[in-house]
């Protein structure tokens, strides 16, 4: 039995090797079906996971809809359908299947980052809002999330990939986890220490021999104030965080 065809468009994390990749596909053909039908669920019926339907839509947003020739009998959350159309399968590591909404959302911005900050507190621009954070917001506003899956949605697929979701698969994808897992706390650790040594060279922060023992550094914590203590003038805020990495 082959593996039926992946319609949605699917995206992996860049750490995750080909062996891996080619090992998930059970996992992300399953997955894109099971969101393809919650897709559909959601934009025909307005039906949650739960079986009930989602809040309706507010008078103004209803004036809006036929407006534009839309229709308001349920929720669908689905105006110019960029949002749904961005809907992507991704191989967070190689046990973990997510979907996510990506790109530009058609309408709306949100506050970016103050610019040339001066005594009224510096400009503030606006950048187009994303398909991601619209879809956060959507939910914010449900009791349910608009992506949660139903059990009999899962089921329904799981008997194309009997031949494939086999236990030799699942142990092999569990060692590729547990490979990438060790992996990223390398990479995690590998930064931080890069990072550090960085401030040191370029601000010249003193050495931990400065401090002695870590059980003195904890006791002075408890007893002093830790930025009189670990932040001499002239020290620069981001500077604190390595204090606060090394000894604590």
């Amino acid at each position: 039995m082959l593996i039926p065809k992946i319609k949605l468009e699917y995206t992996a994390t860049s750490y995750i090797n080909k062996g891996a990749l080619k090992l998930s596909q059970p996992l992300l053909a399953l997955t894109a079906l099971t969101v393809e039908d919650i897709r559909s669920r959601v934009l025909n019926t307005g039906i949650s996971a739960t079986g009930n339907r989602f809040t309706r839509y507010a008078p103004s947003t209803i004036k809006t809809r036929k407006r534009l020739g839309l229709q308001t009998a349920f929720k669908d959350f689905n105006r110019s359908g960029t949002m749904w159309n961005s809907l992507k399968v991704k191989l967070q590591t190689p046990a973990k299947v997510t979907s996510a909404f990506t790109g530009r959302a058609a309408h709306g911005k949100v506050k970016g980052k103050r610019r040339k900050p001066g005594p009224k507190g510096g400009t503030v621009t606006f950048r187009k809002l994303t398909n991601n954070r619209l879809a956060r917001i959507l939910n914010h506003r449900e009791r349910v999330s608009i992506m949660n899956g139903r059990l009999a949605e899962l089921e329904e697929h799981l008997p194309l990939f009997g031949d494939y979701l086999t236990g030799e698969v699942l142990t092999a994808v569990g060692l590729q986890e547990q490979a990438f897992q060790v992996q990223k706390k390398v990479r995690s650790a590998r930064r931080k220490v890069q990072r550090a040594l960085k401030l040191r060279r370029i601000h010249g922060i003193p050495s931990a021999t400065a401090y002695r023992k870590k059980k003195a550094v904890r006791r002075s914590r408890r007893k002093f104030d830790l930025r009189k203590l670990l932040a001499p003038k002239g020290q620069l805020p981001g500077e604190k965080k390595i204090y606060l990495n090394t000894f604590g």
